[in-house]
C-alpha cells in the first residue's frame, strides 16, 4: 500500500526546548562536564604519580587529557587494561558512556514518541484542521478538543514558540506552506470535516487556502475562515467576487471581535441597565451614550455593530465618545470602513489625554443634557494597574445625570480585583480577548435567529426572485444579506424592552403552545415603526446605499432612505407590520416575551 507523504512533511526541527524541562537540561549538561572534569584529573594523576619516571604535563599534554577524555564517552578508553589506574579515571570509564548513552536514548524516545503520534494522521478522519498557530488558535483547539473532536494543526513557521502548548495538548502538527497540496494530503484535508484558516490579513492570502477546496474529493469540507482585520471582514461582505467559486454553504467567515461585540450588546444592552430590564420606552427622555477608549479591533468593531442597532423608540440617537490620545485614529479607522457612519449616530472625537480630567468633563456635559446611560468600553488588553489610574479622578458630578454607568473592559485579569479599581455603582463586565467557542466557529448557533427570519421571510414572499439576491436561501446568501438579518434579529430585544417585555425560552414551543400574543399601543406602533425604518436607513447606509427616486440595486440606490415624514403610507406600513409580526417573529426565533424586570430606573 502507498502511504501518503508524511514523514517528509511532519517535521520536529522547530520542537524548540520546554521551557519548565529546561532543569533537565542543564542536570545532564552539568553531568557530563563533572565527569569529564573528574576524567582529566584522573589522566593527569596516572602521569604525574602513577607512571614511571612521571611524565612532564603541559598545554599540548592537557590537549591529549580532553582528546582521551572523549574517547571515553564513546566506550574507547585509552588506556590498555591490567594498568593501575586512579580511582577517577575508574569512575569515569564506567559512568560517561553510561550517561552518555542514557541521555542519547531519553532524547530519541522522547523525539520517536512526538513523531509516532504523528503515524495516528494515516487513518485520522472527520478531524478539524486549523491553518495558523498562535495563542488564539492553541486556545480554540484546546475547546475543540473539550467537545469531542479531534484537531490537526498545519504551520509553515520555522519556529514555533507555541510547541510546549502543541506537546502538552498532544496535538499533531504538519509544517508545510498553504499552497503546496503535499502540506494538505499529509494534513488529510480529503477525511476532515472543517479546515479553520487563521493568520488571514488580506483577500489573496485567503484565496490561495480556498482555491484547495475546489480540488477533487473536497466536496465535503466545510471552511471557515478567521478574519484577523475588521476592516476586510467588512469588506469581505460587501465584495467576495474571489470566492464566488465556492459554494456559499461551504464557506463562513467568523471575526473574533465581531462575534464579541454582538455578544457584548446583547448582554449589556446600551438602551437598558441590563438584558432584562426596560428599555428606552417611546415616551422616555433617556439616552444612550456609549464612550469608547483605545483604539483595537474591538473597539471599531463595537462602535460599527453599535450604530446599526442603537436606534430607539424615543427617536433619540445613539450619543457616542472617542476619548483618548488615539480616537482620532480610531475615528478615521471607522470612517475607512463605513464614511457615513456619523449620519447614523451623534459622535464627537475628544482626542486628549484618557485620565485627564478636562477630557472626561466633556463626557459629563453631554450626560447632562438629557438622563443618560452611560456605557464606558475600555478597548485594548487593560491590567489592574492601568484601571486604577484612569478611574482616580472620573467620577460623574450630579449635574451629569447619568441613571446608570457600567465599563467593558477588555482584559484577562481578576474580575473581582477589577471592581476595586471603578468608583462606587459601576458595573464591571470584563470581555475575553477571543469571544469564539467550538460551536461559534463550526456553528451558526449566533445565527439561530437571524437563519429563522429569513426563513420567515422567503415563506412570506411566496415565490422568491432568483435574480435577487436576498431572495436566496441561507446557505446560498451572501455575508452582506446575512449580516442585514443578524442586525434585525438583534434590534428585536431593543423593541421589546421598549414595550416592557423581555425574551424568556418558549417552553411550550415543543409542544405546540403558542406564547401570548404582544399588545402594541397605536402610539407604540408609530414609534418603533420609525424606530424600524432609522435602524434600517443605518444598516444600508453604512454598507454604501444612497437614497434616489429609483431603486437600482446594483449601484445601491434605494427611494426609501429618506426620512420617515417624507415615505408614503404604503411604504410606512412595511415597518408597521415589522412591529404588528413581533410575535411571529419571536415564535420564529423560537422564544416567547415576558414582561421586564422593574429596576429602580425603571420605576421613576
Amino acid at each position: 500500500m502507498r502511504l501518503p507523504p508524511i514523514a517528509s512533511r511532519v517535521q520536529d526541527s522547530n520542537t524548540g526546548i520546554v521551557p519548565r524541562r529546561l532543569w533537565v537540561l542543564g542536570v545532564f549538561v552539568c553531568l557530563i562536564l563533572g565527569i569529564a572534569g573528574i576524567a582529566v584529573w584522573g589522566f593527569y594523576r596516572f602521569d604525574t604519580q602513577l607512571t614511571s619516571p612521571p611524565r612532564e604535563v603541559g598545554a599540548l599534554r592537557f590537549g591529549q587529557y580532553i582528546l582521551f577524555t572523549l574517547s571515553t564517552f564513546v566506550l574507547r578508553f585509552p588506556l590498555e587494561g591490567g594498568v593501575a589506574l586512579p580511582w577517577q579515571l575508574e569512575v569515569a570509564r564506567v559512568v560517561a558512556p553510561t550517561v552518555l548513552g542514557l541521555g542519547g536514548l531519553l532524547a530519541f524516545v522522547r523525539d520517536t514518541s512526538w513523531r509516532l503520534r504523528h503515524i495516528a494522521l494515516l487513518w485520522q478522519r472527520k478531524h478539524v484542521i486549523i491553518m495558523g498557530v498562535d495563542d488564539n488558535t492553541i486556545r480554540l483547539a484546546e475547546r475543540l478538543i473539550a467537545s469531542g473532536r479531534r484537531v490537526v494543526l498545519v504551520d509553515d513557521a520555522q519556529h514555533l514558540s507555541n510547541m510546549p502548548a502543541i506537546r502538552a495538548l498532544r496535538l499533531p502538527i504538519v509544517a508545510g506552506p498553504p499552497e503546496d497540496p503535499l502540506t494538505w494530503r499529509a494534513a488529510r484535508l480529503r477525511h476532515a470535516t472543517h479546515c479553520i484558516i487563521r493568520q488571514q490579513s488580506d483577500a489573496a492570502s485567503l484565496s490561495i487556502a480556498t482555491r484547495l477546496l475546489l480540488a477533487p474529493g473536497h466536496d465535503a469540507v466545510q471552511l471557515v475562515a478567521i478574519i484577523d482585520d475588521v476592516a476586510l471582514d467588512e469588506q469581505l461582505a460587501l465584495d467576495s467576487a474571489f470566492l464566488r467559486a465556492i459554494a456559499p454553504q461551504r464557506l463562513r467567515f467568523v471575526q473574533p471581535e465581531q462575534i464579541a461585540a454582538r455578544l457584548l450588546l446583547q448582554h449589556h444592552p446600551l438602551d437598558a441597565q441590563s438584558r432584562g430590564s426596560v428599555g428606552i420606552r417611546p415616551q422616555d427622555a433617556t439616552r444612550a451614550h456609549l464612550v469608547v477608549l483605545g483604539e483595537s479591533d474591538l473597539a471599531v468593531a463595537l462602535l460599527m455593530h453599535a450604530a446599526r442597532i442603537g436606534h430607539f423608540a424615543n427617536g433619540t440617537r445613539l450619543a457616542i465618545t472617542l476619548l483618548g490620545s488615539r480616537a482620532a485614529r480610531l475615528h478615521a479607522r471607522v470612517l475607512a470602513i463605513a464614511p457615513a457612519f456619523a449620519s447614523t449616530c451623534d459622535i464627537e472625537v475628544v482626542s486628549s489625554p484618557e485620565n485627564d480630567h478636562a477630557s472626561w468633563s466633556a463626557v459629563w456635559d453631554r450626560c447632562g443634557q438629557a438622563p443618560t446611560l452611560l456605557t464606558i468600553a475600555v478597548c485594548g488588553e487593560q491590567d489592574e494597574e492601568n484601571l486604577r489610574h484612569l478611574w482616580a479622578s472620573q467620577l460623574p458630578p450630579k449635574s451629569a445625570n447619568v441613571q446608570h454607568m457600567r465599563a467593558l473592559v477588555q482584559t484577562h485579569a481578576d474580575p473581582e480585583r477589577l471592581v476595586q479599581c471603578l468608583p462606587p455603582g459601576v458595573v464591571l463586565a470584563c470581555v475575553p480577548a477571543l469571544a469564539m467557542t467550538a460551536e461559534h466557529v463550526l456553528t451558526d448557533v449566533l445565527d439561530a435567529p437571524a437563519k429563522r427570519i429569513h426563513e420567515r421571510y422567503l415563506a412570506s414572499i411566496g415565490t422568491p426572485d432568483p435574480a435577487r439576491p436576498a431572495h436566496q436561501p441561507w446557505h446560498a446568501l451572501s455575508a452582506a444579506w446575512r449580516n442585514s438579518n443578524r442586525i434585525q434579529a438583534d434590534h428585536t430585544e431593543v423593541k421589546l424592552r421598549a414595550l416592557g417585555k423581555r425574551i424568556v425560552p418558549n417552553i411550550g414551543a415543543a409542544q405546540g403552545i403558542a406564547m401570548p400574543s404582544l399588545e402594541v399601543s397605536p402610539s407604540e406602533l408609530e414609534a418603533l415603526a420609525r424606530c424600524e425604518h432609522q435602524r434600517w436607513i443605518a444598516e444600508r447606509v453604512l454598507t454604501g446605499w444612497r437614497h434616489d427616486p429609483v431603486r437600482d440595486d446594483a449601484r445601491k440606490l434605494h427611494p426609501s432612505i429618506a426620512a420617515w415624514e417624507t415615505l408614503t403610507d404604503k411604504l410606512k406600513d412595511l415597518d408597521r407590520d415589522t412591529i404588528r409580526g413581533l410575535a411571529d417573529t419571536l415564535q420564529t426565533m423560537g422564544v416567547g416575551a415576558a414582561d421586564c424586570e422593574l429596576t429602580q430606573h425603571d420605576a421613576r
